[in-house]
């Protein structure tokens, strides 16, 4: 790790240590939403900060050789044992060792999903995430700005590697499904991503969208809400 990089770690703890309501420990700020770092997504831009990804070191490490990086055993500038309790740490590395997955499986290098039925996707989106929480058209949720808003359809049209880490690790603090936990495959993740992809990305195309809805012209949109599908629906 180069001084440049120990310097960026250092000055994002100090920035996201400013007191506990705003503690976060964003590990993707460096490493990227597809656990590639500078190999990946994030090897130019706003984000780009010349750091490895970690899913590779999360093949070739231990639970405990991931858990003493987290402490600064490879470098002292990473450790986040001051921040971060033993139990979390230990989750951390637990997720670093068996949750991460090769984002390639899903996206090309330009995050355009490699497959996926829009059918099956819009299944599984009306019967897991529309009812719960974000509606027919994924925008009852706003995770923007009331003027420039981001909805499900915007993350999976900008950000699908963020899009693919949410489905399948639920958002903390929630009550949203994990992938993982429920065991959908990789089939049902692609579905989900194709799908997304067609739901309106900004508030023209939600008028749009309800606008349809309205005339019934809505195509695999129009999907039923039915109870026998994944996650805690499952019967």
């Amino acid at each position: 790790m180069t001084t440049h990089q120990s310097n960026i770690i250092q000055n994002f703890i100090a920035k996201i240590c400013v007191s506990a309501e705003e503690a976060t420990y964003r590990c993707k700020e460096c490493h990227g939403w597809d656990y590639k770092g500078k190999e990946g997504a994030y090897a130019k831009g706003s984000h780009y900060t010349g750091f490895s990804g970690v899913y590779e070191a999360s093949q070739k490490k231990s639970i405990q050789e991931l858990e003493g990086a987290l402490k600064g055993s490879t470098n002292k500038a990473h450790n986040f044992s001051k921040y971060l309790s033993r139990e979390d740490i230990s989750d951390l590395s637990l997720f670093l060792k068996k949750g991460l997955v090769n984002t390639d499986r899903y996206l090309d290098k330009k995050g355009n999903p490699i497959g996926g039925d829009v059918n099956s996707g819009a299944y599984l989106f009306n019967t897991n995430c529309a009812h719960m929480c974000h509606g027919g058209p994924g925008t009852m949720i706003n995770f923007g700005k009331p003027d420039k808003p981001e909805f499900v359809g915007t993350i999976a049209s900008k950000n699908p590697w963020e899009l693919i880490h949410k489905v399948r690790s639920g958002q903390p603090g929630t009550k949203m499904i994990s992938a993982i936990i429920d065991k959908w495959s990789d089939k049902d993740i692609l579905d989900i991503v194709a799908y997304t992809r067609t739901l309106p990305k900004d508030l023209i195309e939600a008028k749009k969208f309800e606008g349809h809805m309205m005339s019934g012209e809505m195509g695999h949109h129009q999907s039923g809400i039915d109870t026998r599908g994944f996650g805690p629906f499952t019967r």
